[in-house]
């Protein structure tokens, strides 16, 4: 596996199993709704060790996927919890083709600053695959 078939996997996922709101993408273009809640996944790989030695060993890619649900401000809390909800159901500890496997997510409860449109959730999900 490389970092784009990861990243199309992890999209893909996504996509099949997400029609609540619409969903941003890195480097697609998008529009924010006016008022109602959206998504947005971002993609990052981290560091990589040796999972075996030899002339054919592998190395095992770590990385994050994190998903940022953003919800109108001043409308309170128990939807944005809902969708956390939702979208761990999505991902946590599930081992998708090609061997991306995903460990327990992360909750940050990022919230919103004095004049902000948005108020933010991020679930991080840890992910790692071998190449």
């Amino acid at each position: 596996m490389d970092f784009q078939t990861a990243g199309k996997r992890i999209r893909k996922e996504l996509d099949d199993n997400w029609a609540t709101t619409v969903i941003s993408y890195p480097n697609r273009r998008f529009t924010e709704p006016d008022d109602d809640a959206w998504i947005k996944l971002d993609i990052m790989e981290s560091s990589s060790v040796y999972a075996t030695l030899g002339s054919n060993g592998k190395n095992q890619q770590f990385g994050i996927a994190t998903v940022g649900i953003f919800y109108p401000v001043d409308q309170g809390a128990n939807a944005i919890y809902g969708y956390t909800d939702m979208i761990k159901a999505i991902y946590s500890r599930k081992t998708l083709t090609g061997g991306l496997q995903f460990q327990a997510p992360t909750v940050i409860d990022v919230g919103a600053e004095k004049g902000d449109k948005w108020y933010q959730v991020a679930i991080q999900f840890p992910f790692f695959y071998f190449y």
